[in-house]
């Protein structure tokens, strides 16, 4: 995804996917007291925040079941990530995504009954365009040179593409 913060605040969410049970964030991407953090499947992970406001920024993240790395990408650059020691998360030891859950870009939200709120105080306050999602890990490298290669999970339109500031016709994915 390409993220371009406008103002500096405290707490911004860049997406959250809830859990179909909505029991917790099942993966995210935002920011705390000048630290990125992602989480995913019940657990949560952190870094400094690089991302330099008035920029657009590349942000990818990568994660395989199979050697259990999580890995951040920030303008082709990886990230070292840390567990978040501040954060009391119950890991659920999923493998992938359980699909039906609920997907806000910009805005954390959860559930008051059935009905969808939005988080309030922790918006991003700027744009995010590309968000795609892929079944597979993928490379630094492969991060690095496919920026536009569109997601087989979840694409993004080029019809809602902020077109003014990311001029990138999407590809498909050949290497599976």
């Amino acid at each position: 995804m390409r993220v371009h913060r406008s103002i500096n605040s405290s707490a911004w969410n860049a997406f959250t996917y809830l859990h179909p049970d909505r029991s917790r964030v099942e993966l995210g991407f935002g920011g705390r007291m000048r630290q990125l953090q992602i989480q995913l499947f019940g657990r949560s992970w952190v870094t400094e925040d690089t991302l330099t406001v008035g920029h657009w920024h590349s942000v990818c993240f990568t994660w395989s079941c199979v050697t259990g790395q999580l890995m951040l990408v920030i303008d082709s650059r990886a990230s070292e990530l840390r567990k978040d020691s501040g954060q009391q998360v119950q890991d659920s030891g999923a493998c992938g995504l359980a699909g039906g859950g609920s997907l806000t870009l910009g805005a954390a939200h959860y559930y008051l009954g059935d009905k969808l709120e939005v988080e309030s105080g922790t918006n991003l306050q700027g744009h995010l365009t590309m968000f795609r999602v892929w079944s597979r890990a993928r490379s630094v490298h492969e991060i690095a040179t496919n920026t536009c290669t569109d997601g087989d999970i979840i694409k993004w339109h080029g019809r809602v593409w902020l077109m003014g500031s990311s001029h990138c016709t999407p590809v498909v994915d050949h290497t599976d």
